[in-house]
């Protein structure tokens, strides 16, 4: 299940959460993510590979993975991108 908007390259896609979902919003999760961690959970999130991201989730278990995307609008903007998979925990 997704939780949040994916940070692009260009922006935060915010469309998804009828409130919007900026920075501050990742930062948020970002405590959910912790506490989850804290609480004895293994926990997988992904979203894109961005410097923000990485940085955000600097001390956990990230791998970046290439992903096929099927949500722009557009099919022919549709190509290959680099994800990242965070978790508390070593696969």
């Amino acid at each position: 299940m997704h939780l949040a908007p994916y940070v692009t390259a260009r922006k935060m896609r915010t469309g998804y959460d009828l409130r919007g979902f900026n920075a501050q919003s990742q930062v948020r999760l970002r405590h959910v993510f912790e506490e989850l961690d804290q609480r004895g959970c293994k926990v997988l999130l992904s979203n894109s590979a961005t410097p923000f991201m990485r940085d955000l989730y600097q001390k956990y278990t990230i791998v970046t993975i290439a992903a096929n995307p099927a949500i722009n609008s557009d099919a022919g903007k549709r190509g290959h991108v680099e994800e990242l998979l965070v978790m508390n925990y070593v696969p």
